[in-house]
This record gives structure tokens, sequence and C-alpha cells, in this order.
């Protein structure tokens, strides 16, 4: 589990993308004679086919690391647990946290607590104060 504001950039930075892929497209489009429609989508072309009964969409995917590859410098997985649990998110956002909760948190022979510093993703330069909380249950007589 990993608070977003940890994992992605604020949304504003992919909008911006967003916008320049789709004003680019629009350009291209009306340079070259091409009909097409205002969409949400990144583009759309009207009536491609001689009947002009079809239509093209332009759509964008998104893909992500693996957080597990992103903060691999952070935290390694043992192969050899049977399960692990692990949350990061902000101090700040741990210290919204109850204090009766926070303490049996803290308390618990069942979680590592680590005070950690996580790479702005919006500013690399930038640290951010963090908490990593795992949860792990061990096998029983693992065979190396």
């Amino acid at each position: 589990m990993i608070q977003g504001d940890l994992y992605c950039a604020h949304k504003d930075h992919y909008l911006k993308i967003i916008r320049r892929v789709k004003n680019g497209i629009n350009e291209s489009l009306d340079s070259m004679g091409i009909k097409h429609a205002k969409t949400n989508e990144l583009g759309r072309i009207n009536e491609v086919d001689p009947l002009g009964i079809t239509y093209f969409r332009i759509r964008g995917m998104w893909g992500i690391k693996n957080p597990l590859e992103v903060y691999e410098y952070l935290y390694k997985i043992n192969q050899f647990n049977r399960f692990t649990l692990i949350c990061l998110m902000t101090k700040e956002k741990y210290e919204t946290f109850d204090q009766p909760s926070r303490i049996r948190i803290e308390k618990s022979d069942l979680l590592k607590i680590e005070d950690i510093y996580v790479k702005d993703p919006n500013n690399t330069v930038n640290l951010i104060q963090s908490k990593l909380i795992t949860f792990s249950l061990k096998n029983k007589g693992t065979l190396l």
C-alpha cells in the first residue's frame, strides 16, 4: 500500500502533457485537412471510410512501474516469507492517526516501523519524511 502523493506527481503534471499531445494531434489533423471532432480523448477522426460511417478514436494509455521496482532501495522482498504487507506513507499522514492507534501500531511485535525519506515525485531534489511499515509472516521450516 502506497500513499499516492509518494508515488505519482501531481495531476497537473500529467494534464499538461495530455494538453500538449492533444493540441499537437489537432494541429496536425487540421494541417492535413482531416475531419476531426472535439472529444475528451486525445483525438477523434471522423468519416474515415468512403461512406463516412466510421471514426478513429485516439486514446492515451498510461503505464507505471511496479512499486517494488520504484522503491527497491527501501525494501527487498524476502521470497521465503509466506506473506508480506508493505505500507508507505508520509510522516504527516501517519500523524493524522489518533494517538491510541499510533501507540498500538508502534507497540506491535508484528510490525516493523521505519522513519525514512522518499524522493518527492514532483521534484526529486526534495525528500519527503515518510514511514515504512512492514508486516511479514515467515514460512515454517523453510528449506534453503
